[in-house]
Formats: C-alpha cells, sequence, structure tokens
C-alpha cells in the first residue's frame, strides 16, 4: 500500500472516531435468507467463482525444492502440487487416468514419480504417463501422451500458488488482482514460511463467515474476552477494487496516531 494511501485511511478513520460515527454507505438493504440458504445460488456461487476465479491453495514455502510435492482438496477436487526439475509448480488433479483412483495418498514427501495404488501406472512430476505394466498386452495402441495426469491451471504469484478450475490453461493472477496486485506483492510473502496449518469444517454457508469477518461490529461482544481489547469498537472501513475489496479494522491506538 501506497503510504499515501495509508494517511488517507488513517485520516478518514480519525475523523469517524471523533464523530463517533461508523463508516455507513448512502443506501443499505435487507437481503433474503434465501442468499444463503438457496442451493440454486450456491451452484451459481461455485461455477462463477469457486471454479472460475484464481484462488489460493497453497504457499510457496510448501514446494521448496524439485521433486516437492503437497496434495490438497480443493472445492472438494483432490489436487497433486508438485516442484519440476525446472523449478515449476504444477497443479493435477489427483487422480489416476485409467480407472480413476487416488493417485497419492501422502499429505506431503518428495517424490518424481506417482505410482497408482491400484494397478502401478506410473507418472512423473510434470504429469507425463511414464509405465504403464502389461502394456502391450493389456493396452495395445495406447497413447500414452493422451493420459498424463489432467492439469490444473496453476500460477506461482506474491509468494503463493494459486489454481483455477476453467478450462483455461493459463491464468493471469495480476490480472485477476488488477490494483490489488501491488498490495499483494508488497506483503512479501514469499519470504515466511508455513509452521503450523490448521483446518476446520463449518456447517454454514461461505457468505456468512466472509461477512463476519469485514465487520467489527461483533468485536465487542463475542470477542470481549480475546481480541476486543485490541480494536476500536465498530469501527471500520473499506475499499473496492473491481471484484476485490480491501477491509481496514484499526487498532485502539490509532487516536494516539492523530
Amino acid at each position: 500500500m501506497q503510504k499515501s494511501t495509508e494517511l488517507e485511511l488513517i485520516d478518514e478513520l480519525l475523523e469517524l472516531h471523533e464523530r463517533r460515527s461508523p463508516y455507513l454507505d448512502a443506501d443499505w438493504q435487507r437481503p433474503s435468507p434465501e442468499r444463503y440458504l438457496s442451493s440454486d445460488i450456491f451452484q451459481r456461487e461455485n461455477a462463477r467463482i469457486f471454479h472460475r476465479l484464481p484462488h489460493i491453495v497453497a504457499h510457496v514455502s510448501e514446494l521448496p525444492d524439485a521433486g516437492d510435492f503437497i496434495t490438497r482438496d480443493s472445492m472438494g477436487r483432490p489436487l497433486l502440487l508438485t516442484r519440476g526439475d525446472d523449478g515449476a509448480a504444477r497443479a493435477f488433479y489427483n487422480v489416476c487416468r485409467h480407472r480413476g483412483a487416488r493417485l497419492e495418498r501422502d499429505g506431503a514427501g518428495c517424490r518424481r514419480r506417482f505410482s497408482c495404488p491400484y494397478h502401478a501406472w506410473t507418472y512423473n512430476n510434470a504429469g507425463e504417463l511414464v509405465a504403464v505394466p502389461h502394456e502391450k498386452s493389456g493396452f495395445p495402441g495406447l497413447e500414452r501422451e493422451e493420459f498424463g495426469l489432467r492439469r490444473v491451471a496453476c500460477e506461482e504469484y506474491a509468494g503463493w500458488i494459486w489454481i483455477a478450475f476453467d478450462d483455461a490453461r493459463d491464468i493471469d493472477v495480476a490480472a485477476h488482482l488488477g490494483e490489488m496486485a501491488g498490495d499483494m506483492l508488497a506483503m512479501r510473502a514469499a519470504d515466511y514460511v508455513i509452521v503450523e496449518t490448521t483446518g476446520r469444517d463449518t456447517a454454514a454457508n461461505w457468505k456468512i463467515l466472509v461477512e463476519g469477518g469485514i465487520e467489527s461490529y461483533h468485536f465487542r461482544v463475542a470477542h470481549r474476552n480475546t481480541i476486543a481489547p485490541l480494536f476500536l469498537d465498530n469501527l471500520s472501513t473499506y475499499r473496492r477494487f473491481g471484484p476485490h475489496m480491501r477491509s481496514v479494522l484499526p487498532r485502539s491506538t490509532l487516536p494516539e496516531m492523530k
């Protein structure tokens, strides 16, 4: 973020704090519960957002060296991420092209070949089919190049590994981020490493979780025994950049910055 932008946001929040006023749009809406309950809406969101647009699936430190791999389930789809000898990160469906068995069972490791536990069809970490038991007798005329692992569009950007399930084989994360790209790069995420990961499976519509994370109205009540003292009560602002948004929640030390 540019220094001038930081100062602009600080000034805006200081003014709101002094007026004891939250940041509110001119108009407000009361969404229908169907927005959270409708299976049709959810299917459209899956198709147009989660399956079409680029999203982060891993940090670059999880594939530091050639030969490293990790497996992930993303949007209900099993993935195999590899670091090739050429240094490139690649993403594939973690599914053998023969009978659809899950190819790699381990969560992470270093391996340049992946052998299916069902019939031992074997692929290299570039996704190429390199070995088929009884190939001549059982699969005469097999064109190996046609049965490599199914690729998933993949790009490394700003310290993260991004994928998109769209049929396109290439993605452009910088173009997708637009004006937010500079902020992502400024975080210098590639300089960090993953120390520990945790997972949580929550039975809720995804929008409820997102909306709860970008408002501070609940802090004083829901987080009164933890982080509430660190933030000002019900004070935040935001900026939109196309389909993206920057949410700003000031710390309780904001008035000291005046």
